[in-house]
């Protein structure tokens, strides 16, 4: 609905597609799903834990900052103002 979480919306951050650059318009369904499939689903199991430590930690050298959950649904962190 407002394309962020309540902590991104406190720093005033949004989830944008890649190709839209910074447009605030509300994210495909398809998107949102494989966000938090690779977000959420790692939990379930202490083996895929490994996933969420990577994708935590992904960000750190991408040129977009774009962590796994990102690349895999297209999308990235941007402020809009």
């Amino acid at each position: 609905w407002k394309s962020a979480t309540p902590g991104k919306l406190l720093c005033g951050l949004r989830v944008v597609p890649v190709d839209r650059g910074r447009d605030p318009g509300p994210l495909a369904w398809n998107s949102i799903i494989i966000r938090a499939s690779i977000w959420v689903l790692p939990g379930i199991s202490s083996f895929l834990a490994f996933v969420t430590l990577i994708d935590v930690l992904f960000p750190l050298w991408q040129p977009k900052r774009q962590a796994l959950h990102d690349m895999a649904a297209k999308t990235q962190v941007v402020r809009p103002r």
